[in-house]
């Protein structure tokens, strides 16, 4: 996933980036997630926000981040994984061990 900014500047490395991504052909899929349109976005898989009020970048990576976290969930529940249980092996989970909590 790109986020690709709606600062003017910032957007042009974004679009950039995103063009190199989909180009190298390394990852299955490069998806876009933009307020804004461009046709460099609509030539792969992307999304856009809804219309709403002019948001700057701070602001809009919250926006963003709730579309991040249902991708990974979704993801992850494909591969048998759960929020509980990250991996079976138990590598990754929620829980933080060996750490002493002092007073």
């Amino acid at each position: 996933m790109v986020y690709i900014s709606s600062h003017p500047y910032t957007r042009q490395y974004d679009l950039g980036l995103l063009t190199e991504l989909r180009r190298d052909r390394q990852a299955m899929r490069v998806i876009a997630i933009a307020v804004e349109t461009d046709a460099i976005i609509e030539a792969g898989p992307h999304i856009l926000l809804p219309p709403s009020r002019s948001f700057i970048d701070m602001e809009q990576a919250f926006c963003f981040l709730m579309y991040a976290q249902v991708f990974a969930l979704a993801q992850s529940i494909h591969v048998g994984n759960t929020p509980d249980l990250p991996s079976a092996s138990g590598t990754i989970n929620r829980v933080v061990q060996g750490v002493i909590i002092h007073p």
